[in-house]
């Protein structure tokens, strides 16, 4: 209904005083948004909705800003490293150095970019840049932690982790940050991590293969010689 044709609003959004008991009575929220003169109050017509809109509104006014900075002073570095936020909080990465990644892994794998994660991609920042680039996600569920990692060669082996609502005991940032370092001298299996998607054979590869051929040919060899 538009408010034209609403018979309670007088001009200048107040409710007409035959339906100000009424109104307050079975419908409150939209009643003291009435009297604040908000245009939300023509959003809620119908009052079987007004509890979890009056929820909602509440959630998006209370919701708070975490600002995390990437890379500060060169270093491999989230900070902070692990955060509080609640339902609705917006965590927004600042890059200020080098070329990082917020990619959301697993406790159980730190450093492997988790299926339909969240993920930044590579933020990368020139030197003396005027404008650092920043990208955020926005906390839905506040009961389970979400882990990070930066995708970059080597930087998840170096510690280069993050959390949000990581608990104090058991499933620790640090627990999480120590098992991301005893990477350091493994192979990891994030795609993210591994710009040029192959890699050049080991040296041992190659000589295996070397002492494999040239044991074929000596068979061939003998064979014709006998």
């Amino acid at each position: 209904m538009r408010r034209s044709e609403r018979p309670d609003i007088l001009p200048g959004r107040y409710l007409r005083p035959q339906y100000v008991a009424a109104e307050r009575a079975s419908c409150p929220y939209t009643f003291y948004l009435s009297l604040a003169r908000s245009p939300a109050f023509f959003n809620f017509p119908q009052c079987t909705s007004s509890h979890s809109a009056s929820l909602a509104l509440a959630s998006v006014a209370s919701a708070a800003n975490i600002l995390v900075t990437v890379g500060g002073n060169g270093t491999t570095t989230y900070s902070p490293s692990n955060v509080t936020a609640n339902q609705g909080d917006v965590v927004v990465f600042q890059f200020v150095a080098g070329n990082h990644t917020a990619t959301q892994s697993t406790f159980k794998a730190p450093c492997t970019e988790m299926a339909g994660g969240i993920n930044s991609n590579f933020q990368f920042v020139a030197s003396g840049a005027a404008q650092n680039p920043e990208w955020n996600f926005t906390v839905l569920n506040a009961t389970t932690p979400l882990w990070f990692f930066c995708a970059q060669t080597g930087h998840c082996g170096k510690g280069m982790v993050f959390s949000v609502n990581a608990p104090p005991t058991g499933n620790t940032f640090d627990a999480f940050q120590t098992a991301a370092k005893a990477t350091a001298n493994t192979t990891s299996t994030s795609s993210s991590s591994s710009p040029s998607g192959t890699g050049a054979p080991s040296s041992a590869l190659i000589t295996r293969t070397s002492a494999g051929l040239l044991a074929a040919a000596a068979g061939v060899v003998a064979g014709l010689l006998l």
